[in-house]
């Protein structure tokens, strides 16, 4: 009998203990979630900080290339002001903190559609680097120039 009085009140004292336990497992799920998706808001919010500044930096650069198109003589660039040198070194730091942020693993948790989103928009700008030799030659015309840099600011935006 004495056993029996002892199994009864352990049973009463395991019982709330494993409803306890499933709780906290439920919980801890919770809060473990809710930690995943909080680290992904904060990677898009550092990605949008880089994008904007980049699109940012890229209007800048676009407006001392068109200074410098319209300050050259016959249509030549005058390239002597450090302005344009260091919007284009802005525009390049930009753009490599873009690209890091956004390395194929870290865009690989957002979907394909943001991945190939994000690729285009980094390859518009690739090519307006690839441009910057064509401008800087004045083989261009201002509305040319112009839509150079209009072009990846509209795809990073």
């Amino acid at each position: 009998m004495r056993s029996s009085i002892r199994l009864r009140l352990m049973v009463l004292m395991l019982i709330p203990a494993f409803a306890l336990l499933a709780l906290s497992a439920t919980q801890l799920r919770s809060s473990f979630d809710v930690m995943t998706q909080t680290s992904r808001f904060a990677t898009l919010v550092e990605i949008a900080d880089a994008q904007y500044s980049l699109v940012h930096d890229l209007q800048i650069e676009r407006t001392r290339t068109l200074e410098a198109f319209f300050l050259g003589d016959g249509g030549s660039m005058d390239m002597t002001g450090d302005d344009l040198a260091t919007a284009r070194s802005a525009t390049d730091g930009s753009l490599a903190r873009l690209r890091t942020l956004t390395a194929t693993s870290v865009l690989g948790e957002f979907g394909t559609d943001v991945a190939e989103a994000m690729a285009t928009a980094l390859a518009t700008v690739d090519q307006l680097r690839e441009n910057r030799e064509q401008i800087d030659a004045g083989t261009q015309i201002d509305a040319v120039v112009a839509s150079s840099y209009q072009y990846p600011i509209d795809r990073l935006l």
